[in-house]
Formats: structure tokens, sequence, C-alpha cells
């Protein structure tokens, strides 16, 4: 698979993972107790997630900070995805880094995912179905930036 590919492949992943975001950050700010969410027993609870004590974490609603995270991926996605037409801009060095960026981003929204999960299976007691997307997303995301970042070593396209 070629590196454009991937890049895609990273972009559209980011893009249904910022829609996710964004109805989680949606529902976390709704007076009303009830969202959509996918509950298959008593143990699923997005509303309890989302809205209760754990779900502010630096002054910032998580799903806040996730869609800060899939927008960031967007960014590196997309500057990527346009190297040529970055050529004598600010931003063409940053394109040859993105695969370092990508890398980055995608151990650190790993971090923060186990930290998540650390909360909503210990402390919570309760799994929030769509935060569990977001986390599958997020590995997803890092093995694909390992699967380029090995590629650009071995110098593969």
């Amino acid at each position: 698979m070629s590196h454009k590919s991937l890049f895609l492949i990273v972009f559209f992943l980011s893009f249904f993972g910022l829609i996710l975001s964004s109805y989680l950050l949606y529902i976390h700010y709704q007076p009303s107790e009830e969202g959509f969410c996918l509950s298959f027993d008593n143990s699923n609870n997005c509303d309890i997630v989302n809205k209760g004590p754990f779900s502010d974490r630096f002054g910032c609603p998580i799903a806040g900070i996730g869609l800060l995270g899939y927008i960031s991926f967007i960014t590196v996605s997309l500057i990527a995805l346009h190297k040529n037409v970055l050529k004598n801009t600010w931003l063409e060095c940053h394109s040859e880094k993105s695969t370092s960026y990508l890398l980055y981003l995608a151990l650190g929204a790993l971090a923060f995912t186990i930290y998540f999960n650390y909360l909503q299976i210990f402390i919570i007691g309760l799994i929030c179905t769509l935060c569990e997307v977001s986390a599958t997303i997020v590995v997803i995301l890092l093995t694909l930036s390992i699967i380029i970042k090995n590629k650009e070593i071995n110098h593969v396209d």
C-alpha cells in the first residue's frame, strides 16, 4: 500500500473520529439524560461516563480533548497528502516530518486512551461504547502510523 493511500486512510478514520467526538461533546452539554449509545447490558452507559465527575480533565471535556486530537490527525494527514502543493511555503519543512508527527500524535492519543479506559473500568465501573469505538480508531491510527514510519525508514512506497 502506498504512502498516499495510508495517509488517506488516516484522514478518513480521523474524520470519522471527529464526527464521533463531536457527538460525544454535544451529548456532554445536553441537559437531558439520554443520548444515543449502544448499550448491551448494565455495564455500558455513555451518559454516565460522558457527564459524570470524570468526564472533564484539565478543565475540558474528554470528548473535547478527543475532538482536538482528531483535528490534529486530520491536519497532519492533509499536510502529508499535499507535500507538492506546500513547496516553498512555511509548511514545507513540516510536510517532511509528518510521519514523525503522526507517530507522536498517535502515541499521545494512545496514552490518553489507556488513561480514560482505566477510569472507565476501574474507577467509574461503566463502559461508554462510543468511547470504545474512538479507542479502537486510536489503536488503528497508531498501527497505521507505525506502518507509515517503517516504510519511510526503509524507503518503501
